[in-house]
């Protein structure tokens, strides 16, 4: 196939969780692979709707365009929504249905196995279920959210391996336990997720270390006792502050302080009005604290575009994950 006529020997299988959110942060991951490393071929897979989607959504690049980049059908979710206006709630039955493509996706990537000298799995980290049965392919998992959030996680549900610096102690106060926040079927579900992985080779995050660096540190020493790997690739396109991640709203409004808090999440079921978006608009966009957030923001937005630029951080980070995944 592709390595004997283009010495392509190296097939990436994207993971995606079908949801918009969850699916273009990896859908852009894809696009600066291929470009970037020309003996690999990225396999997104999904089904039918999300991948079209997916297509259809993307802003900055024509994924139809790239010539290692291929879009892979699995079978149709078969899956009911529900009347709940819970959010979590609403998640469970299509988190639920993407055990389906569990056998599917392993006679899959059996069959590139065939056809290439090596298989990388990219996987989000709701779909540790889906790959559980690969073998002898390096997966690596891939968390949307913020290092923040995945950090707050573990401090919740796993005994820590190390202490909890005050400043990292004060953010995690700020926040919500994940009890307030995910329903009894997703906090199982989790769960369920950690137990599955059992293929697993390192994380990747949709973040960079000059935004979220003191969570990547804290991340990096309670992996410290593995071989697993901690890497900050992103940030790709978008960063969910919403839903079911409020620790990420408090990342951009209290920690880095470059966002407007416009309602209090304790208050997520009350109708929004339009005095309260006014109010955040005006504090953004006509005030003195509005103008030091922009201000904020702009320094930020530098750094990151820096350390993706040749010889910064995130770009030898990028550059050692290839070296990694091809070696």
């Amino acid at each position: 196939m592709a390595k004997e006529e283009n010495s392509i020997d190296v097939a990436v299988v994207m993971v995606p969780y079908p949801a918009q959110g969850h699916i273009n942060p990896l859908l852009h991951f894809s696009g600066r692979l291929v470009s970037a490393a020309h003996n690999v071929s990225v396999y997104f897979v999904g089904t039918a709707p999300y991948l079209r989607q997916a297509k259809v959504r993307v802003h900055g690049w024509d994924p139809s365009s790239a010539a290692n980049m291929h879009f892979h059908e699995l079978t149709a979710l078969q899956f009911q929504h529900p009347s709940s206006i819970e959010i979590t709630a609403d998640l469970i039955p299509l988190i639920a249905a993407t055990a389906q493509i569990r056998e599917p996706f392993h006679a899959f990537v059996n069959e590139l196995s065939i056809k290439y000298r090596k298989v990388v799995v990219v996987h989000d980290d709701l779909m540790s279920y889906v790959v559980q049965d690969i073998q002898n392919v390096e997966a690596y998992r891939f968390h949307v959210g913020s290092a923040c959030d995945t950090f707050g996680f573990h401090r919740e549900t796993q005994a820590p391996m190390t202490e909890t610096p005050p400043e990292a102690a004060e953010v995690l106060k700020k926040t919500l336990s994940s009890d307030s926040l995910l329903t009894p079927g997703a906090f199982e579900y989790r769960h369920m997720q950690e137990s599955a992985r059992k293929v697993f080779s390192g994380d990747i995050y949709n973040s960079n270390r000059e935004i979220e660096g003191l969570f990547f540190d804290l991340l990096e020493k309670e992996k410290a006792r593995g071989a697993e790997k901690v890497s900050c690739l992103g940030p790709f396109n978008p960063v969910s502050i919403s839903e079911i991640r409020p620790r990420n709203a408090v990342l951009i409004t209290k920690v880095l302080k470059i966002g407007v808090e416009v309602l209090n999440w304790e208050l997520r079921e009350e109708i929004v009005s339009a005095d309260t978006v006014e109010k955040a608009v005006r504090t953004l966009m006509a005030s003195e604290e509005g103008e030091e957030l922009r201000e904020r923001a702009k320094e930020l937005g530098k750094r990151v575009k820096n350390s993706m630029m040749e010889g910064g951080g995130a770009r030898k980070e990028f550059d050692l994950f290839i070296t990694q995944i091809t070696r």
